[in-house]
């Protein structure tokens, strides 16, 4: 813990003493569980400096006793109240054989949804307090998830956390900004150009991907914009410029853009260009001594894929 602290133990308990530290990370949100035998935490003003990012500690003691000073403000904490501070508070706190659980916020994220105050930092709440019956429930439920949780899983119960948190502050949950509406568009359209050649995408497989109904689908996306065309034209044109430059039968190809059926694939084929694969297929015909062409990753697909 030299990064953010010194712990000390006595030279007389040294012998005895045992601790265990889990963490984990669930988007911007860390939880960690402590056990442990009587030390002493420290962090004096060079640690607190070296701390990058910011933190607000929300602590559940469920064992022992916890007593020190937070930037000055003296404390004490009894099994069932929580203990807030922030990462870069100044610290001399005596652990007396706890078993606690907290939950790491990022205190920007906090300061976004106007919950964070500074008379917050050393602030116990007593057992019985609403705020600690609450951050209690939401700190034992975070745990007890099960893992691996996915990516996009994680975000959204960090999300929910953070909205519940502030909540318990005073606070509002936290602003959905236009840059996260166009990262989530931007992960939707990443999703359907890396799952193209599975016949089974569509905007139905992409909603339960998403955990999206069809209308916020089409919203996210552009309210006119018809998803399933736009599914068949980008396997179209990567299938165009796979018959152009590689080699492979055309019913491979068709395959591997994720359309199964010959027949519908020339048809599609024909009505988006105007010509048949096999036409395609004979104009870029290497001749003899002509160097095979190097596949190339298809324009529109990129551009697409970038929202462009």
């Amino acid at each position: 813990m030299s990064g953010s602290g010194r712990v000390e133990v006595r030279p007389e308990d040294r012998e005895a003493f045992t601790g265990r530290f889990q963490s984990r990370a669930i988007g911007d949100l860390m939880t960690l569980r402590v056990t442990a035998s009587d030390f002493r935490l420290i962090r004096d003003a060079d640690m607190a400096a070296r701390i990058e990012t910011d933190y607000a500690l929300i602590n559940l003691i469920e064992q022992g006793h916890v007593t020190g000073s937070a930037n000055g403000r003296r404390f004490e904490v009894e099994p069932g109240a929580v203990c807030i501070t922030r990462l870069t508070s100044l610290m001399d706190v005596a652990i007396l054989g706890a078993d606690w659980l907290a939950l790491l916020v990022p205190l920007a994220a906090l300061e976004s949804c106007k919950a964070w105050r500074e008379t917050l930092n050393g602030r116990v709440f007593a057992p019985d307090s609403v705020p600690a019956v609450l951050l209690g429930h939401r700190l034992r439920s975070m745990l007890a998830l099960p893992e691996p949780l996915a990516g996009r899983r994680a975000e959204q119960i960090a999300r929910t956390s953070l909205g519940f948190v502030a909540s318990c502050f005073g606070g509002g949950p936290p602003p959905l900004r236009p840059a996260q509406r166009e990262d989530k568009g931007l992960r939707v359209r990443q999703y359907i150009t890396e799952h193209l050649g599975d016949p089974a995408l569509d905007p139905a497989a992409i909603c339960r991907e998403f955990a999206l109904s069809r209308s916020q689908l089409y919203r996210l996306m552009g309210s006119q914009m018809n998803i399933a065309a736009i599914i068949r034209q980008q396997r179209l044109q990567g299938a165009h410029e796979d018959i152009a430059q590689t080699g492979g039968t055309i019913d491979e190809i068709a395959q591997r853009w994720g359309i199964p059926n010959l027949r519908s694939f020339r048809r599609a084929f024909v009505r988006e260009f105007g010509y048949s694969p096999s036409e395609l297929r004979a104009r870029h015909r290497p001749q003899p001594g002509q160097p095979k062409p190097v596949p190339k990753l298809g324009s529109v697909l990129n551009r697409w894929m970038q929202g462009q």
